[in-house]
């Protein structure tokens, strides 16, 4: 059997000739047959061509593995990112809670200075009250001299009783009667207390006296001593104010300079946790603004790559849906409908049918010829492994039939077929 020239075929079957077995096999072996044979790729015109052209197989794959890896690595650089996020998150809480210790701790030394100021103010209210006692004490003095004046008096002036009496009564109730007086004078002249070194009997007086000379008198003596006492008396509370006015200065400066110290210690650590929050805050911005960056970058590398890799990156899927029966004179057109799969994938689909039944447009709209069945494949151009055949049966118009098996029937009376 042989595949001859359609000029041949058409030489034996003339009116007039009869051809043998031999020219009906080779007329049938030169026609592929619509049902039983595969249209080989080779044997459709500008097809090897138009796939050869199209973009390497291999490359689309090497393509399509960048593109999976690339979206894996933006993936993972969005989780990094988020994770430094959250960890950005959780310093700033560290920081504030840091800063809030500092300020805790800022707020005990402002509350210890003000106890310092309160322990100042008392003791400023110590010395206030040895002044009181100071001038207590030299109002003391000031009436013990106007006594000893009172009595000078009655000893050189030869004072009456009541003189006397009003005298004694001034100086306390310890003599406000002469028993007390008498009791007092017994005292006086009698005892002859060494226990300590006041003299206060008459005894101690002339044991005074035996070295005094004849000059001097009493009264300049008693004088004297008054001015003695007083002399020392004031130098004793000078003293004493002096010590407890340096001990007070000290301790106030002292005070003072501890309250420097810690003041200048707070003010320190205050301004050294605002430059470490300022410091942070500067360098999460900027962590914040790189990660940005970056992501837009991934972004944009990623739409560089679809839009370079637009029209170029194989199929991998195809979903075929498509009519199995069509009634013959129905007016809506049928479609056979691809979808491949990345949806960026070429989408070029060729629709090959054997024109048995149905012919099918190049958009895959059904065309049909008569009753029957036919077969179409549909091949994608830039896969053409992933090609499927789809059966399409025409049939004829049928009545249709209500529930009761009766014929359906329009308004006008029309019989609703299918």
């Amino acid at each position: 059997m042989a595949i001859r020239s359609i000029a041949q075929l058409k030489a034996w079957f003339k009116r007039g000739k009869y051809p043998t077995e031999a020219q009906f096999a080779d007329w049938i072996d030169s026609f592929f047959h619509k049902e039983e044979d595969k249209v080989p790729i080779s044997s459709v015109e500008g097809l090897p061509e138009q796939l050869n052209g199209k973009y390497d197989a291999a490359a689309g794959e090497q393509l399509e593995g960048n593109f999976w890896k690339l979206k894996a690595d933006y993936e993972a650089h969005e989780q990094s990112s988020r994770e430094q996020f959250n960890n950005i998150a959780d310093n700033i809480e560290e920081l504030e809670a840091e800063d809030e210790r500092l300020q805790g701790e800022i707020d005990a030394l402002n509350a210890e200075v003000d106890n310092i100021h309160k322990k100042d103010a008392a003791q400023d209210k110590e010395i206030e009250e040895l002044h009181k006692t100071d001038t207590a004490l030299q109002t003391s003095l000031t009436n013990a001299h106007n006594d000893i004046g009172k009595i000078r008096e009655m000893l050189g002036g030869g004072a009456t009783l009541d003189e006397a009496k009003a005298a004694l009564v001034a100086l306390g109730s310890n003599y406000k009667d002469l028993y007390a007086v008498a009791s007092t004078l017994k005292t006086f002249l009698q005892s002859n207390d060494t226990a300590d070194s006041t003299i206060n009997t008459w005894r101690e007086i002339e044991n005074f006296l035996q070295g005094i000379t004849d000059s001097e008198s009493l009264t300049g003596l008693l004088s004297a001593l008054e001015t003695k006492i007083t002399t020392a008396y004031n130098s004793a509370v000078a003293a004493a104010v002096k010590t407890e006015k340096e001990r007070a200065e000290a301790a106030e400066a002292a005070l003072s300079g501890k309250v420097d110290r810690e003041q200048q210690r707070a003010e320190g650590a205050e301004n050294a946790l605002g430059s470490r929050i300022t410091q942070t805050k500067a360098e999460l911005a900027q962590t914040d603004t790189e990660i940005k960056q970056d992501i837009a970058a991934v972004r944009q590398t990623l739409l560089g790559i679809l839009a370079e890799s637009a029209g170029r990156v194989i199929p991998l899927v195809m979903n075929v849906t498509s009519p199995q029966k069509i009634t013959l004179g129905n007016t809506v057109t049928q479609y056979i409908k691809a979808e491949l799969l990345p949806s960026f994938a070429v989408q070029n689909v060729l629709f090959l049918g054997d024109g048995k039944a149905v012919d099918v447009d190049p958009d895959g709209a059904v065309q049909v010829l008569g009753l029957g069945k036919s077969r179409v494949h549909v091949i994608p151009t830039e896969n053409t492994a992933l090609h499927k055949t789809v059966e399409i049966e025409v049939v004829r118009p049928s009545a249709l039939k209500d529930v009761d098996g009766g014929l359906l029937v329009m308004a006008d009376y029309d019989i609703l077929l299918t």
